[in-house]
């Protein structure tokens, strides 16, 4: 019989978080907040697309000494799995968060395996004597469990417009909350600078984009009236200024990034001292870079108030706060809605 093979040292099966955090070390509250986030995804994925089907097992293998890459093994029951994913209903649903049908998977697993499906085992390299039907039986518990860290990570990375243009919200709900207390834990420790879900050095969802995932379904769910206080860097377009700091009747306004209208007050001592220094230079459209709060209420975040104006118009104003010092303003805000003018900034 052959022997399995893996090019490269792949592991099919194997789910890596790859977090960005200094010293190489996390707190042990967040590995276990994340860890129960992340088995609660499975589980709600396993409900909202495969309607329970799918047994499985999760387990937790420690990082690797010199970083910070956590590794989850998926073991899923290949046949159950195979013969669900290949129905229509199946694929529609696989190819909409991974986009690729099952089958994509299979050859990719295939590519990676040299010869015929043989044994996924191996426990202390010892190979597992089976026939071939039995052979074939594992190599689709290899394809499985490939497709459910595909479909993991897939829910993960992807923004929910886009996986909504696919597969309705409704069919996700208890996915999304579980996608939701994944990040929120992530959130929750200020020395998480970002995430990636590779062996690469490489975080392409950085802290400032754990927001974005995030995301209110309904009134019933805890998130979206929880008074979540959260921190980024943005870079905003002003097209309304208010340069009366006195006047708290009126805000700032202007767009984020994402061309999404926002309005804000500012807080920060040091950019008003400038401004009554006439040392900010305003034009027609100002474009400032802040670091600012915001609160989660009724789906959305509103309350933005900006803490450091770390650039206006390019000229640099203030250095930004550490994620320490905002972590405690935070902890010490209102968890309940108040009036933008009621918020009081210990900075």
């Amino acid at each position: 019989m052959d022997e399995l093979v893996l090019e490269g040292g792949a592991d099919i099966g194997t789910l890596v978080m790859h977090f960005d955090v200094p010293d190489h070390a996390m707190e042990l509250e967040t590995i276990v907040s994340i860890s129960q986030a992340t088995l609660k995804l499975l589980s709600s994925l396993n409900i909202d697309l495969f309607e329970g089907q799918i047994h499985y097992r999760l387990l937790v293998l420690p990082p690797e000494e010199g970083s910070f890459r956590w590794r989850y093994v998926l073991c899923a029951a290949g046949v159950a799995l195979w013969t669900f994913v290949e129905s229509d209903i199946g694929k529609g649903f696989i190819k909409g968060l991974t986009d690729h049908e099952p089958q994509y998977w299979a050859e990719k697993v295939g590519d990676i395996v040299r010869g015929r499906p043989s044994p996924y085992e191996v426990e202390e390299g010892k190979k597992l004597e089976t026939d071939a039907s039995s052979d074939v039986d594992k190599f689709y518990e290899l394809v499985s469990s490939y497709i459910l860290c595909q479909v993991v990570i897939s829910f993960l990375t992807k923004e929910q417009s886009e996986i909504s243009s696919k597969i309705p919200l409704n069919y996700l709900q208890g996915s999304y909350v579980a996608r939701n207390e994944f990040y929120e834990s992530c959130l929750s420790d200020p020395r998480i600078k970002g995430i990636g879900f590779s062996e690469k050095h490489e975080f392409p969802i950085t802290r400032k984009g754990f927001l974005d995932f995030i995301v209110p379904i309904s009134e019933k769910d805890k998130v979206f009236n929880s008074g979540l206080w959260a921190s980024s860097i943005e870079d905003l377009s002003v097209t309304s200024p208010n340069w009366s700091r006195s006047d708290r009747t009126r805000t700032w306004k202007g767009c984020d990034s994402q061309g999404r209208e926002r309005t804000f007050r500012i807080d920060d001592d040091n950019f008003w001292h400038k401004v009554s220094e006439r040392q900010i230079e305003a034009g027609i459209i100002d474009n400032v870079t802040v670091q600012w709060v915001h609160q989660l209420l009724k789906g959305k975040f509103r309350n933005h108030a900006v803490l450091r104006v770390l650039k206006y118009n390019g000229r640099k104003v203030s250095e930004p706060l550490a994620e320490s010092e905002i972590q405690k303003i935070c902890e010490n805000l209102p968890s309940k809605n108040v009036e933008p003018d009621q918020l009081s900034f210990d900075i």
